[in-house]
């Protein structure tokens, strides 16, 4: 919510063309930080519950694994602020973005394997492929020469966050509608 609601508490903020990073620069800029902390810090704890609760295969394993990195990149992003430690945040960001598309794949084929329903598999892929889509889009826009891109995106960076927060929020609920079944956790 703290990206949504930036552009009221962070002056001369553009969602349209700012990228979610640029809400840490400057004296307000401390509730993203803040926000990226607590997010980096929830996504670590979802990969320990999913590599505590889902079978001991290779594919769940490494899908758990790759959201762990998820949310250290993340939890990096908040405490190397864009403003003071521009390179080590971008590494950071890298670092999270790919893990999550990366985790995507992974879970979509562990799903298949596991004959998980064809909508969980099918929504897993279509995100892994949109995510990898949108991902290239925002370094396009972020990329000198293009002008045209550039002018969108903010809208194009949130467009990337929400096919992979939407992922990540079904697979939670997943998980813990497993557990509360109590069924055997598998992906599927």
């Amino acid at each position: 919510m703290v990206w949504v609601t930036g552009p009221l508490w962070h002056p001369d903020y553009n969602p349209v063309t700012d990228t979610v990073s640029r809400l840490e620069v400057g004296s307000p800029g401390w509730p993203q930080t803040v926000a990226f902390v607590v997010f980096g810090c929830f996504s670590l704890l979802l990969a320990g519950i999913l590599y505590r609760d889902l079978e001991r295969r290779t594919l769940t394993v490494a899908g758990a694994l790759l959201l762990g990195v998820f949310g250290l990149g993340i939890l990096g992003a908040g405490l190397f602020n864009i403003g003071t430690a521009s390179a080590a945040h971008q590494i950071a960001s890298a670092v999270a973005f790919l893990s999550v598309i990366a985790a995507m794949f992974v879970f979509g084929a562990a799903l298949r394997r596991d004959n998980a329903p064809r909508s969980m598999v099918g929504y897993t892929l279509v995100s892994a492929l949109a995510g990898v889509v949108l991902l290239a889009l925002v370094l396009l826009a972020s990329s000198v020469g293009s002008d045209a891109l550039a002018a969108w995106n903010g809208l194009i960076q949130r467009a990337f966050i929400l096919t992979w927060s939407a992922w990540l929020e079904v697979m939670a609920l997943r998980a813990l509608l497993l557990s509360q079944l109590g069924e055997t956790a598998s992906p599927s």
